[in-house]
């Protein structure tokens, strides 16, 4: 049962959730080929998200002053070729880039 858990900033409507969801969903059953697959959401308010800066040299943080980034954890059985991970993949990245207007 491949388990897929979103990360990202709040703020979404429940129809872009049940998009993301289903899309998502669809990526997965097109590589794993399993039945039973899962999604979750988890949502981050600014006031409780951090990240550091894309340059080592910045020292400023970047503390509940910009929305969290999206990121997807996911839990499946390993052996997944390649080109099937790609696919699936650019389908998360673009799903992400379109729902969350990045």
């Amino acid at each position: 049962m491949p388990v897929c858990v979103i990360e990202g900033p709040s703020g979404l409507n429940s129809n872009s959730k049940k998009e993301l969801i289903e899309k998502v969903l669809d990526a997965m059953v097109t590589a794993y080929k399993m039945v039973d697959d899962r999604v979750y959401i988890n949502e981050y308010k600014t006031e409780n998200y951090g990240d550091t800066p894309h340059e080592m040299a910045d020292t400023n943080w970047r503390v509940q002053s910009a929305p969290s980034r999206v990121f997807y954890s996911i839990i499946a059985p390993p052996g997944l070729d390649r080109d099937s991970k790609r696919i699936m993949f650019r389908s998360l990245t673009e799903t992400a880039a379109g729902i969350y207007g990045i």
